[in-house]
């Protein structure tokens, strides 16, 4: 029971970093760039733990725990902080992952995504702290017990354009409405309004496993996207589109179903192939943001890669019916 706690207290707090870093970065006036970066250091953070690195993590959260008080440089602290404190909590989570319930998680993530306009820097160093300290505790539990098959086949790409749809416009939309002319609470709670909505799919479509609700999904996700890249300027408009993206975006569960039932793909397996979709999305989003200087691009390369993946199902998923 007291390890469980411990679970769904971390997954609230790897709520407040993913996005609370990026939240604190904006409100330091760090560039649009670097905000993506800090997006891209926790993905970075949260991928590493697949591999057998644990020793390394050791010596690496020693630098930082260093760094951060030697290092005078707001953008790298921050950086440096989302990679190490998403690698901590990652690595000490997959020790109790196996018990937990996958709603009450995300309900403990979104919780902590609520949360973050309350962030400040010794709320992060706390974090690090506490993250350091479970990482010792449950040292010796963790364990890759699987190597990881680094080959991407065909049927693993279904879900990683998925994943590269996402990460490559959230930390965008993210942005986005915090420049609008609202109050910033107001902004994060229309935010997490878009990961309620994800997470809602599910239950509104009775767990119904039919690749077809995926497949028309994601064709409607791009055209919202697309809608969302249009009226980027609208503050009503763009939060509503956002908002849909969710409903859509929350059908991720059939491709789970496919992948493990028809494609006979391990959850680990999938687990890797989504990590490294997130890492990859929120990079695009960087080039792409760094050499445009628009918000725009980065949307509508989600709606491509949303395309894609209900081009994928159409073509492959279908013959598994």
């Amino acid at each position: 029971m007291l390890e469980m706690i411990f679970f769904y207290f971390q997954s609230f707090l790897s709520g407040i970093i993913e996005f609370g870093i990026v939240y604190y970065a904006y409100k330091n006036n760090l560039p649009i760039p670097v905000l993506i970066a800090v997006g891209c250091a926790y993905q970075f953070g949260n991928i590493i733990r697949n591999f057998n690195v644990k020793k390394l993590g050791l010596i690496v959260n020693i630098l930082v725990l260093i760094s951060v008080f030697f290092i005078e440089n707001l953008a790298f602290k921050l950086i440096t902080l989302a990679f190490i404190i998403s690698w901590n909590l990652q690595m000490t989570r997959d020790v109790f992952k196996s018990k937990s319930n996958t709603m009450l998680k995300r309900c403990f993530r979104i919780l902590g995504f609520t949360s973050i306009f309350f962030i400040n820097y010794r709320l992060i160093l706390f974090i690090f702290v506490f993250s350091i300290i479970m990482l010792l505790i449950k040292y010796d539990e963790i364990s890759i017990k699987n190597k990881i098959n680094l080959k991407i086949n065909n049927s693993d790409l279904i879900m990683l354009t998925h994943q590269l749809h996402y990460f490559s416009y959230c930390y965008i939309v993210f942005v986005l409405l915090l420049d609008f002319n609202m109050p910033k609470i107001l902004a994060i709670f229309i935010f997490v309004l878009g990961w309620i909505t994800y997470t809602s799919t599910q239950k509104i479509l009775n767990s119904n496993m039919n690749i077809n609700n995926a497949i028309i999904a994601h064709f409607l996700l791009a055209l919202t996207l697309i809608l969302l890249g249009v009226f980027h300027n609208s503050s009503f408009w763009a939060s509503v589109f956002w908002i849909i993206t969710g409903f859509f975006g929350g059908t991720v569960y059939i491709l789970k179903n496919y992948l493990n039932v028809n494609c006979y793909i391990s959850n680990s397996h999938i687990n890797y192939i989504e990590d490294l979709g997130h890492i990859m999305g929120a990079l695009i989003s960087l080039i792409v943001y760094y050499f445009t200087n628009s918000l725009i691009y980065p949307i509508l390369i989600a709606a491509f890669f949303a395309i894609a993946t209900s081009l994928q199902l159409l073509w492959k998923g279908r013959k598994y019916e």
